[in-house]
């Protein structure tokens, strides 16, 4: 019940279940808009080449390489950073439950990156 109460801290101190539950609904609602432009696009312009591909599509001609090229990018440093995060987020909480478990454990910073490269080799 304690984590119930702490991860929905801010919407039962401003509406409680009732806020949450009927701010849940709008947000389904409007996602669903969002869906169903999104899924529009995609039957104008059916396309296998990913985000850059439609940047080039829907932009103007002006701006279609430069942005083709930005949007590629970002998407190479996306996929990097997540790859990255995964084993990071693992370690660490390796770490931490270490720390939980036995509170004489002093966590250090050489042991979490142990801990990182461990993760990605499994």
């Amino acid at each position: 019940m304690v984590t119930f109460y702490f991860s929905n801290y801010q919407g039962l101190e401003n509406g409680g279940l009732a806020g949450m539950f009927w701010s849940y609904i709008w947000t389904f609602i409007g996602f669903g808009f969002i869906i169903a432009s999104l899924s529009e696009r995609a039957s104008i312009a059916p396309t296998d080449g990913g985000q850059y591909h439609w940047v080039s599509e829907f932009c103007s001609p002006r701006y279609q390489k430069f942005l083709s090229y930005i949007t590629g990018w970002m998407s190479v440093l996306e996929l990097q950073s997540g790859t990255a995060s995964g084993p990071f987020l693992t370690g660490t909480i390796i770490q931490g439950l270490i720390s939980v478990r036995n509170p004489d454990y002093d966590p250090k910073g050489w042991q979490g990156t142990l801990l990182v490269f461990l993760m990605v080799l499994v």
